[in-house]
């Protein structure tokens, strides 16, 4: 046998080999690492989370006092997008130590000030199961985790990549967004991620999807950003796929609705906030505030103002004034995962 013939079965083994050794690399890439603190261990380790539940009528909000990291002046958009998500009866909240892509851990945290931490690269999105024993949570890359909050130890459920918002649909399932990239996304389709197996089904297609909304019974409010610069807000699940909910026209932003779709409100960049009420004619500006989001019932809208938040009526009126801008309406966060 001559050498060329001897050398390439030596290589075909070498790069097997290799591609074994790698396969099994990736494999055994270990888990984020968590960390269990009961509440002096988290006061005293400058990671603890107050938590105080607020009535407002008839609705629960959250209000949120979260640990500071550095120096940097406190950026009450960034503050808000902090507070990740709250379980429906408002016990336990999903938190981050800096949003986004940046590097910081998921610290979902009880009434009792006990929490637990997982070091996920970077969080985009959380949402808490409805037994509470485990938070849904995006990274930095667009991953999705299952996280545990009895000890915080993760567990990827998909590669993705995905972007805020995450939710549970009333059958355990989770809605989220898929994009192409996180980072500069050609396509954003409304997609629904089964827990037990990762499989991943979409929902919507061609469409450029900015956020989404629960609905009741089941339904899904979901944005679309358009090519001429407008939001549209469509529906599924209350009737035909995609059917058309309300046309919001230019430069409208950071959209949420009402439990039934009939009250959505969005930001429009530069003017403040509008209120768009089904049925009654054009929207209206009630703030200049920011980031407004509906309470579930309709009746109030939570905006940033002030470098707090403000809880307005459906005609701009101030009813309450938070001095944090990391409230939530209980079983929502910075998406309003209801």
């Amino acid at each position: 046998m001559s050498h060329a013939r001897r050398t390439l079965p030596l290589l075909a083994a070498a790069v097997l080999i290799m591609s074994l050794v790698l396969a099994g690399a990736v494999q055994a890439e270990p888990p984020p690492s968590a960390a269990r603190y009961d509440p002096a261990a988290a006061r005293s380790a400058g990671v603890a989370v107050a938590v105080t539940r607020r009535r407002i009528g008839e609705q629960t909000l959250i209000d949120a006092s979260l640990p500071r990291f550095g120096s940097t002046p406190i950026d009450p958009v960034s503050e808000a997008r902090r507070l990740l998500a709250t379980s429906r009866d408002g016990g336990i909240v999903a938190t981050t130590d800096s949003y986004g892509g940046r590097p910081g851990a998921l610290s979902i945290a009880t009434a009792d000030g006990s929490l637990v931490r997982s070091e996920l690269e970077g969080v985009l999105a959380s949402a808490v199961a409805a037994d509470g024993s485990w938070a849904a949570t995006i990274d930095g890359a667009g991953r999705m985790w299952r996280v545990e909050t009895e000890g915080g130890s993760a567990t990827r459920l998909a590669d993705g990549p995905f972007t805020a918002p995450i939710a549970f649909d009333p059958d355990g399932s989770l809605l989220t967004i898929a994009v192409s990239s996180v980072e500069a996304p050609a396509s954003a389709d409304l997609a629904r991620v089964e827990p037990a197996t990762g499989r991943v089904v979409r929902l919507t297609a061609g469409e450029l999807l900015s956020g989404f909304s629960l609905l009741d019974a089941g339904g899904v409010a979901y944005f679309v950003s358009n090519p001429d610069g407008s939001t549209s807000v469509r529906s599924l699940g209350l009737g035909a796929g995609g059917e058309p909910l309300a046309d919001l026209g230019a430069a409208a932003i950071h959209v949420s609705t009402s439990a039934n779709g009939r009250q959505i409100a969005f930001e429009r960049a530069g003017q403040g906030v509008f209120i768009q009420e089904r049925g009654a004619g054009a929207a209206r500006r009630i703030s200049g505030g920011a980031i407004p989001r509906v309470s579930p019932d309709g009746s109030r809208v939570m905006v940033l103002a002030g470098g707090g938040t403000d809880i307005l009526d459906l005609r701009g009126r101030r009813i309450a004034h938070m001095a944090s801008p990391a409230v939530a309406w209980a079983g929502c966060g910075a998406g309003c995962d209801r």
